[in-house]
């Protein structure tokens, strides 16, 4: 997606198949600068989302409100906090409605 620098994908329903092809786009994409997501779809959609951010590092907006990110081994955390750890330029960060834990949100808060 040559060019692109914000992706909003608010409130879309979307298919696992769709996710994957955002996923793919954001690993193999430019340097994205904003992404807003509050999908309407499972677990292993925002998990496939979440992945393909690891090597998109220019994110200065990043919004995950309303998206259901709670694990019971921490898994969408460790995966944030790595994200994190990459994008030196994010200046905004929005993990309302969530469903992470307290501990996660330290351990998230820890890694910026």
């Amino acid at each position: 997606i040559k060019g692109l620098s914000v992706i909003d994908l608010s409130l879309i329903p979307m298919s696992t198949a769709a996710c994957k092809n955002i996923g793919t786009c954001l690993l193999e994409g430019e340097i994205l600068s904003s992404l807003i997501f509050q999908l309407q779809n499972t677990r292993l959609g925002n998990k496939i989302i979440i992945d393909g951010l690891t090597r998109n590092v220019g994110l200065q907006y990043l919004n995950f409100a309303c998206n259901g990110l709670e694990s019971d081994i921490y898994e969408f955390s460790i995966k944030l906090a790595k994200i994190l750890t990459r994008h030196g330029s994010l200046m905004h960060l929005d993990l309302t409605s969530t469903g992470l834990e307290k501990e996660e949100l330290i351990f998230i808060g820890m890694s910026l």
